[in-house]
């Protein structure tokens, strides 16, 4: 696996890549359609506004950031985390697996160190 910063071409032996992306990035799209499905199943129509109860800029550096790991160049996983009141602490949000099946449901955050 690869871990990239930005936008590049790095890639694994597995084509697996982890990139830092901000929420307006075209790649994220799948992670909130899939999301927005997912809640409205779940919790009902009322839970879709937790997608936008946050700024972008929560999930941006420097308290956050928003991950995606690709397979190809393919969004198959991702999640970010915002900054909590209390120092040293973050809060998760927005984890997601594709609905596909795929290898790569494995965790998107084990084994991955962020600057």
């Amino acid at each position: 696996m690869t871990y990239v910063t930005g936008p590049g071409t790095g890639s694994s032996p597995d084509g697996l890549t982890v990139r830092r992306v901000r929420a307006g990035d075209p790649l994220v799209r799948p992670l909130l359609r899939e999301l927005a499905r997912e809640y409205a199943a779940r919790y009902g129509g009322e839970a879709l506004a937790e997608l936008s109860r946050y700024p972008a800029s929560e999930f941006a550096p420097p308290r956050g950031t928003l991950l995606l790991l690709l397979d190809g160049g393919v969004p198959v996983a991702g999640g970010a985390f915002r900054g909590h009141e209390t120092a040293g602490t973050a809060e998760l949000k927005r984890i997601w697996t594709h609905s596909a099946p795929h290898p790569a449901r494995i965790s998107l955050i084990s084994g991955i160190s962020i600057d």
